[in-house]
């Protein structure tokens, strides 16, 4: 992340990478992330709290890939994608990604 930065992140901006890594490990005991855990990130993600967001198909293991969703998500329910998280996120490759999810590929 400091690499796509060219600079070292800020305690904020730590904390909120480490809001996301958790949110990862959370999906061993639950697969499914839903808009309660998206609140947990950004305030304002639209929807009922308990509801399940399909993103994936199969449970993403790579941190960046995990976090990609999570921005689709975010965005797709109104939030903001913090700034500093904008150098790693390809917000088309995980559009294309829940797109085949969501029609069943």
């Amino acid at each position: 992340m400091a690499n796509a930065l060219k600079r070292p992140l800020s305690h904020t901006e730590r904390q909120f990478v480490e809001k996301v890594r958790v949110l990862q490990e959370g999906r061993h005991y639950s697969p499914a992330l839903t808009v309660w855990d998206l609140q947990q990130l950004a305030p304002g993600p639209r929807g009922v709290s308990y509801e399940p967001i399909t993103l994936w198909s199969r449970l993403p293991t790579d941190p960046l890939e995990f976090w990609n969703y999570v921005a689709f998500a975010l965005r797709e329910r109104g939030s903001l994608i913090p700034e500093f998280m904008l150098p790693i996120t390809n917000m088309e490759e995980a559009a294309r990604l829940v797109a085949m999810t969501r029609q069943g590929k």
